[in-house]
């Protein structure tokens, strides 16, 4: 989303090798900028190099055109009370939606502008499907636009899933990604989000029906303190009741609902990754997948994920933000760039906010510096950083730095004994 591409560039670099105490009398080693992991006996540590000279092409890009990732959110209504919402939504009867002249004002400006063959809308909330007439005309707006543009659009909707029945097959027809939030079996979920799981179940059942999307879903779990030690047996029922389901676990954050919420709380970070390595034999065992969001290999990148460059999100008010946690920040906040005036058309940006997102880049982070782990955490959420201190979030190290190292650690030795890549 920031400056003047040139492409095709060629830079010589030096690669870190790392080695990493495996065993006794072995180690790892491990050059996460080629995905690559060995195993080596310590006898032969010393002929290893600390780096390797590697060529590759660039992509610079300065300026807010390179959007990517569209994320629209459609209101901040909710038919549920969810004990550890970001947003606190679904606790008051008055709501905000998002205007269809903002909407238009936007899809205008990034089918023409974004310099990305390819364009990815979300639907997110509240909850999206409470707008559900603004949800299909967007849909077939955004397809209009991709013809007259020339680009390609790929359509994503993230639900709690308590919506009638009969929209199952358009959303199954239209969408590319669905992310419905189940926090596990009913016991858990009830507790956790508003006793909806009877309803929430049989969708995603429903769902799970049709051939065709089973590789759409993505079944969203947020795990707290009092669910962190099922973390296996949730991967279990999941890979019973979904067979081969795609499963994304995230701990609860301190933002919103959650922030002041002394029963659900943050899980222990340690408790957190230990159960989801227990998890991992059960997923495999199932032919199911679990992932969360640092077990990513992006060697490439210096920010954790769209912030610096390819998010570009719209509120209920038309505010233009960067991070989706961030969605009720006033404007001082760093995660807010811009407005959209919908009346004039057009999308006005903050600049220097813009350009102070080049802080959320791991080469502003000291400890980041000589990391194994730092490929897949990035400096981990900062969004979370900030929630847990909010001063100067960007230039410090995770708060659970120390358990993402140990975690990546097993993760690579996993790959390196069961021959099977657990980072993607």
């Amino acid at each position: 989303m920031h400056g003047d591409k040139m492409f095709g560039e060629e830079e010589t670099i030096k690669l870190k090798v790392y080695k990493i105490p495996y065993k006794d009398r072995e180690s790892l080693i491990f050059i996460p900028y080629l995905g690559k992991v060995y195993k080596v006996q310590n006898d032969n540590l010393s002929l290893i190099p600390e780096e390797i000279v590697y060529k590759k092409k660039i992509l610079r890009s300065n300026n807010h055109k390179d959007i990517l990732n569209l994320v629209l959110f459609l209101t901040n209504a909710c038919n549920l009370q969810c004990v550890y919402c970001y947003g606190n939504y679904g606790a008051v009867s008055s709501s905000r939606s998002l205007s269809f002249d903002i909407v238009k004002t936007v899809l205008e400006y990034v089918f023409f502008n974004s310099d990305k063959n390819e364009i990815r809308i979300s639907y997110f909330g509240g909850e999206p499907t409470l707008r559900w007439n603004l949800v299909v005309a967007i849909t077939y707006l955004s397809r209009s636009l991709a013809v007259k543009s020339g680009k390609k659009v790929t359509f994503g909707i993230t639900t709690n899933g308590c919506f009638p029945e009969e929209r199952v097959r358009w959303l199954v027809n239209n969408m590319d990604a669905i992310v419905i939030s189940i926090d596990g079996f009913k016991s858990i979920h009830d507790n956790q989000r508003s006793n909806s799981f009877d309803r929430v179940y049989k969708i995603a059942k429903l769902m799970y029906s049709f051939k065709e999307c089973a590789n759409k879903i993505r079944i969203r779990i947020t795990v707290s303190n009092q669910s962190v030690q099922y973390i296996p047996q949730i991967v279990e029922f999941f890979g019973k009741e979904f067979p081969e389901s795609k499963q994304l676990y995230e701990p609860l954050s301190s933002l919103g609902r959650g922030e002041n919420n002394n029963i659900y709380t943050p899980p222990s970070p340690s408790m957190f990754f230990e159960k989801l390595l227990e998890a991992l034999p059960v997923a495999e065992r199932l032919g199911c997948s679990i992932r969360t969001s640092i077990m990513r290999w992006r060697p490439y990148a210096e920010a954790y994920c769209g912030i610096v460059g390819a998010n570009l999100m719209i509120t209920p008010e038309g505010k233009i933000i960067v991070c989706n946690r961030k969605a009720n920040d006033n404007e001082e906040s760093p995660f807010v760039i811009g407005r959209v005036n919908g009346k004039e058309k057009k999308l006005i940006f903050q600049e220097e906010k813009i350009k102070g997102l080049q802080r959320f880049l791991t080469r502003n982070i000291p400890e980041c510096q000589n990391c194994f782990a730092e490929f897949a955490c990035k400096g981990d959420c900062p969004a979370n950083k900030s929630a847990v201190n909010s001063e100067n979030f960007w230039q410090k190290p995770s708060y659970r730095c120390q358990e993402i190292r140990e975690f990546i650690k097993k993760l690579l030795i996993f790959t390196i004994e069961h021959k099977r890549a657990i980072l993607y």
